[in-house]
């Protein structure tokens, strides 16, 4: 009301998601606007996605008055127009506008052509209002919890009264309602869900797409409406059954936070599943089920707390066979070459051709004979090491890897070849109290250049190391190296060949 007040405003936009309740406060204003005798005159009318011209004419003669005696619109809206003009102080409601109205088209005079003419539209787009140069911009986002509820089982098809469900849905109510600053990642995992864009064939293109329309989800007022749960379901600090997810078969991401189950093999009829999140989640192990999603791309475990001593099932990762995202962080995934405490062999993640996105926390002496690390676009590895904390800066190192980060401890001597492909584009690299007596080997066949995007290396009490490169070091380029750390490496003898030394850029020991 204060704004319909201010005389330098000639027209005002009421921005918001659908369903918050922006036609019901329109409708109020209408009838206030009407007590107080604020105009001489108010017309309301609903503009929709596809504007009928006519219609609009029409709707507007009629709260006026006026006999349309034209049949063309232009001599309507030249009838509408002089109408309107006569009229000293008169409000024009708009209702459901969705992109920019030519009002002379429909007979609306405007600023200068009637300063006594105000305009006040609702929609779901804040672009809309720039496009419709609104002065003043009314965010209208806020919903009681009643309403709230409402719209988002309107929205997700939800026609029962059932109270455990209304439990979930209000929680997301109100996580929608509070200032929640969402990830990228997180966000991404949902979209992927959702079947919106059926040209996205893999995680890493909707994390980048992810990136372009969130500005544009903003604007519109349109980010709640992307979540239909009947595909996505994230739920958080629950206490879940066996057969919690019988009846969800339609879902194509699960985000599990904080909850705590014993054996949910439900999991295994989600056959439409393509992200699988059970972040800080208790557990007895893994479900053997998991090997059934044969669509899942993303398998998040990070900080997974298992009771038993062998959590991952054999055999189970290998079967996941399109996993692009593996993330794998805990003590109790760690050791994977203890039969004792782990079924699971690290070359299970040789079958995951597709696999580019991994996270892992080890502990094992050896990597079994043969294996090889698959060449991934991010990664955070650690073996023998507590992860967390960035090798140089001493930060916390993000738990969803941006970089490419490999830290190794107290491995024996016969490993270094599982990490050749690492090697040409591993970013940070710590080796630590390791057998090895070179990093790489690179005798007989071709290989690709090694440490191209290496920008810092720590190399730390290294007893049998002699050299960094066994074989001709031509495929070494160091032009990003920044920083080199050398302790206790007393029979290292060669670092580098004079012509690999002189593609050094600045850098420092």
């Amino acid at each position: 009301m204060e704004a319909l007040c201010d005389n330098n405003r000639y027209s005002i936009g009421v921005c918001g998601v659908g369903g918050a309740g922006k036609t019901t406060l329109v409708k109020e204003v209408h009838k206030k606007a009407k007590e107080s005798n604020l105009f001489k005159d108010i017309v309301m009318t609903t503009v929709s996605f596809t504007p009928d011209i006519r219609r609009i004419q029409g709707e507007i003669a009629d709260q006026l008055k006026l006999k349309l005696d034209e049949e063309s619109s232009s001599a309507k809206a030249n009838q509408i127009c002089l109408r309107i003009k006569s009229v000293e102080k008169i409000l024009l409601i708009l209702d459901d506008v969705w992109k920019d109205v030519e009002l002379e088209v429909i007979g609306i005079p405007f600023h200068d052509d009637h300063k006594g003419c105000k305009i006040l539209l609702t929609t779901r787009n804040d672009h809309v209002c720039n496009l419709m140069d609104c002065g003043r911009k009314i965010p209208w986002n806020f919903l009681s919890d009643k309403e709230s509820l409402a719209l988002i089982k309107k929205i997700s098809c939800i026609i029962d009264d059932y109270p455990p469900l209304n439990d979930v849905v209000m929680k997301v109510v109100k996580e929608c309602k509070e200032d929640y600053d969402i990830s990228i990642e997180e966000l991404a995992r949902y979209m992927m869900g959702i079947d919106e864009f059926g040209t996205i064939t893999c995680l890493e293109e909707m994390r980048n797409k992810v990136r372009v329309i969130i500005n544009n989800l903003k604007d519109s007022y349109l980010l709640l409406e992307k979540l239909n749960v009947l595909k996505v379901l994230s739920l958080r600090l629950k206490v879940l059954s066996p057969e919690s997810f019988d009846s969800f078969t339609n879902l194509r991401s699960l985000y599990l936070s904080h909850c705590i189950f014993t054996n949910i093999y439900s999991l295994g009829k989600l056959k439409r599943l393509e992200i699988l999140s059970l972040y800080h989640c208790r557990m007895d192990a893994l479900p053997n089920e998991l090997g059934e999603l044969q669509n899942l791309r993303l398998l998040d475990l990070m900080r997974c707390e298992c009771d038993q001593q062998k959590p991952i099932p054999p055999g189970l990762l290998q079967r996941l066979s399109l996993l692009e995202q593996l993330y794998i962080v805990k003590d109790n995934f760690k050791d994977w070459d203890d039969a004792n405490r782990c079924n699971v062999n690290l070359s299970e993640l040789s079958s995951l051709s597709r696999l580019i996105v991994l996270s892992l926390h080890l502990s094992m002496k050896r990597i079994p004979e043969g294996f090889v690390f698959p060449d991934l676009q991010r990664y955070g590895i650690s073996i023998n090491s507590f992860y967390g904390y960035h090798i140089f800066t001493g930060r916390q190192i993000p738990e969803y890897p941006n970089s490419r980060i490999l830290r190794i401890i107290k491995l024996d001597a016969s490993s270094p070849n599982a990490f050749k492909l690492l090697f040409s584009n591993v970013e940070y690299l710590l080796i630590d109290s390791c057998g090895m007596e070179y990093l790489i080997d690179i005798t007989g066949g071709n290989h690709a250049v090694m440490f191209s995007n290496l920008v810092k290396l720590s190399l730390q009490n290294l007893s049998c190391l002699r050299t960094i490169c066994q074989g001709p070091d031509h495929q070494l380029t160091f032009s990003n190296l920044t920083v080199l750390e050398l302790n206790y490496c007393r029979l290292l003898t060669k670092l580098l060949s004079p012509v690999v030394a002189q593609s050094l850029g600045n850098w420092k020991i």
